[in-house]
């Protein structure tokens, strides 16, 4: 309810990226804003080189259901892919309309030449101070494979003073 108290009419997501030679990444997702509350929405992407750099940015509809890989939207507009590497990828979600959540629920899918995935699935809350509280969790719905070459990564959502207090992460 208090979520639908304000006005939210853009959400976005990020996620980086590596290699584009070898692992593409993929946006999968549904048009839930359409299904669910009959709302017009926008998508927004931007790939940005490692040093911030803008190298391709695009608006397009939605379809009912949607697959965006980054290496052949590089390579159809005649990018070259490594411009891309160690840089990020953003879609952002925009209407005109209330879209009431701030986080969109898209599933980031790296692709190996190999067919060998990996996913994340974008996610953000945002809790007011007074509804702070100790709580325990644990998530093992992920599979990482450790090498030389690539490190495993998580975000942290933390809100506007960056503060992270007793935190363990066990792999």
């Amino acid at each position: 309810k208090n979520l639908e108290r304000d006005k939210t009419f853009r959400a976005a997501c990020l996620f980086p990226l590596f290699n584009l030679e070898y692992i593409d990444f993929i946006f999968l997702f549904q048009n839930y804003w359409e299904w669910k509350r009959k709302i017009k929405i926008i998508i927004h992407l931007e790939i940005r080189a490692e040093n911030g750099e803008l190298i391709y940015t695009a608006d397009f509809q939605p379809k009912e259901s949607n697959y965006i890989s980054v290496r052949d939207v590089l390579v159809q507009d005649k990018i070259n892919i490594e411009s891309a590497n160690n840089g990020t990828t953003e879609l952002s979600i925009r209407s005109k309309e209330n879209i009431i959540f701030p986080f969109p629920a898209i599933v980031g899918i790296y692709k190996k030449n190999n067919n060998k995935i990996s996913s994340v699935h974008s996610a953000g809350r945002t809790l007011n101070f007074e509804n702070i509280k100790k709580i325990s969790f644990c998530e093992t719905n992920f599979f990482i494979n450790l090498d030389h070459k690539f490190d495993p990564f998580i975000h942290i959502f933390n809100g506007s003073t960056g503060k992270v207090n007793n935190i363990k992460l066990e792999l």
